[in-house]
């Protein structure tokens, strides 16, 4: 199960940068992160390991992480970033 999970995780923060990219901005561009997890003892270690992949070496945005009883389709994970995006002409 915890190979589904990180790739769970990992699909999330794709998104979210995906998203972001598509608006002109980077993960360099984000300002603040909010993380949403099921069960913080065993996710909080994934979610930090791809975090740590994702941004590569860029310094990471702040962030929250808040432990909750349920998601949205009975997910482990969800996240939301908060991204500057250069002004579109």
């Amino acid at each position: 199960m915890l190979a589904g999970e990180e790739a769970r995780i990992r699909q999330a923060f794709k998104n979210m940068r995906t998203i972001a990219e598509s608006e002109g901005a980077g993960l360099s561009d984000c300002v603040r992160i909010v993380a949403y997890v099921t069960d913080m003892a065993a996710l909080r270690p994934l979610v930090n390991k791809v975090q740590e992949e994702i941004w590569s070496g860029t310094p990471y945005p702040p962030r929250t992480m808040v432990e909750v009883s349920k998601l949205n389709q009975d997910d482990i994970f969800e996240v939301e970033g908060t991204f500057y995006a250069p002004l579109k002409d």
